[in-house]
């Protein structure tokens, strides 16, 4: 992340955050230095390179923190539901309120176990975005069909409520829900000049003729250089230094 504070100030914050490793690179276009900070009994980051722009490093999964934090997540989840389940049969034969109290017990912890194993998914997902991201991989294209079949339209509501499930009726709709935004109401509009008065603020010939003109070298000069050199680039991917 880019930050606002750099030099012994940096680390003194470094110091008190909860992470046990880091990296600051000093930098030049930006506002303070950028930092790197990670948990690891959580990731696994090697650096690559570090320059006065950017930190390159490769980030995995630490698998040890599965096993420190949670346990095996799938064994604890397989056995919690498989005691549920006898429990439940004996309940069933013979009722007792032991039982019933160690089930309730299990069902809370069975609970508890689901949660975590969302979590760990939710990092491992993470992960392999932040390793793999939009390359050429088999996670990328993975990840374009889930969300071309989550963005897809099935089905649409008409405006009586009801389902509307065939292809041209669909776009019927659409077409029609854009026509009522975009199509006004008058049947007709005035072009008469508008009246005003002599004590309402207006432009005078010359703030027309400047505002109204190409803008010259001059201006474009005065404009490109008052960026700063080294901030994001533009859809060239050039940055404002590089003019």
């Amino acid at each position: 992340m880019e930050t606002r504070v750099g030099g012994d100030k940096a680390k003194a914050i470094i110091d008190r955050l909860p992470f046990d490793r880091s990296v600051k690179t000093d930098t030049i276009g930006y506002t303070g230095d950028l930092w790197m900070l990670w948990d690891s009994n959580r990731v696994d980051v090697t650096l690559l390179a570090d320059t006065e722009q950017e930190i390159h490093a490769t980030v995995k999964a630490a698998i040890r923190w599965n096993g420190s934090h949670f346990g095996n997540i799938f064994t604890r989840k397989k056995n919690i539901m498989a005691r549920i389940n006898g429990i439940q049969w004996a309940l069933s034969i013979r009722p007792s309120l032991f039982l019933v109290n160690l089930e309730d017990e299990l069902l809370n912890e069975l609970n508890r176990v689901l949660n975590q194993e969302e979590e760990l998914w939710a990092l491992k997902s993470s992960v392999n975005w932040m390793i793999q991201g939009d390359r050429n991989t088999n996670f990328y294209h993975v990840s374009t069909l889930v969300r071309r079949k989550r963005n897809q339209i099935l089905a649409i509501k008409d405006a009586m409520g009801e389902w509307v499930q065939e292809d041209s009726a669909v776009k019927e709709i659409i077409r029609s829900g854009f026509n009522s935004i975009y199509t006004s109401s008058f049947v007709s509009s005035s072009w008469a000049v508008p009246n005003i008065s002599q004590w309402q603020a207006s432009l005078t010939n010359e703030e027309r003729e400047s505002i109204g003109g190409t803008a010259s070298e001059e201006e474009i000069k005065s404009a490109l250089w008052s960026l700063k050199a080294f901030k994001a680039p533009g859809p060239d991917g050039l940055h404002a230094g590089f003019f």
